[in-house]
């Protein structure tokens, strides 16, 4: 799976996860694969990024992404009118890089414990500007039925940015327990939620759920709300695409 963006210079930004250890590897932040193998019997590897010169020719960068001690992907990319790339996606590595200010909690692989990541990069690729992730119960611990492998059932699945450089997350997750803040539209809920990073990763502007949700199976036969895109306006409203089955959204 890859994703696709172009920034106002029009570069080229290619994102997703690989499997490859010879992946085209230049001026990487993270050098190292997670060594690929299968999770459910689906190949699992690691998140890479790639920007490319406006014609494709060139390579400007190119690098492995989201830790080398747990699987992870890119699901989404947005770019700003400077160059810095926004990105959002899963990962479920140990390892995965934080800076203070975004949020963090236990990420394990197995997978029993994934998180939503969200990252912005320099437009070098030589700096992490910030980066944190949001611990995501799996649908499997939440409702005692079997793991599916992470994507859009339990990640980060869109990304946008307003005008003042705040980045906009729509994500799902299996969990109840998502660090909400205080006056959002959703507080307690489960399953689809929206994040609000605040400019230059200086901690979470607001988190919310979209409903309540229910727990009355997995999430693809059950009462869920599920996100697949994001979008945001000058002036910061966000807009959400996805779907439900929850009689109560």
């Amino acid at each position: 799976k890859m994703v696709l963006t172009m920034g106002s210079t029009l570069n080229i930004y290619v994102a997703g996860m690989t499997t490859s250890p010879d992946s085209p590897i230049s001026n990487a932040l993270q050098a190292q694969i997670f060594p690929p193998t299968k999770v459910n019997g689906i190949p699992a590897g690691s998140g890479f990024l790639t920007k490319l010169s406006p014609d494709g020719t060139t390579i400007l960068y190119s690098t492995f992404f989201g830790g080398t001690m747990g699987q992870s992907a890119i699901n989404s990319l947005a770019v700003d009118a400077n160059g810095n790339l926004y990105l959002t996606g899963y990962t479920l590595a140990t390892d995965f890089p934080h800076t203070a200010g975004m949020p963090f909690g236990t990420v394990g692989q197995n997978p029993t414990s994934p998180a939503a990541m969200i990252a912005s990069i320099s437009p070098s690729g030589d700096q992490i500007l910030y980066s944190g992730a949001i611990p995501l119960v799996p649908p499997c611990n939440q409702l005692g039925t079997s793991c599916a492998q992470p994507g859009n059932a339990w990640a980060g699945v869109g990304i946008a940015l307003d005008p003042a450089g705040n980045a906009y997350v729509a994500g799902n997750g299996g969990n109840a327990t998502l660090p909400t803040t205080p006056g959002t539209f959703a507080p307690n809920g489960l399953g689809a939620f929206v994040a609000k990073i605040n400019a230059e990763g200086a901690g979470i502007g607001y988190l919310t759920y979209l409903g309540p949700g229910e727990t009355q199976g997995y999430p693809y036969n059950s009462a869920w709300n599920t996100l697949y895109a994001i979008a945001v306006d000058a002036a910061g409203n966000v807009y959400l695409g996805g779907k439900t089955s929850n009689a109560s959204a």
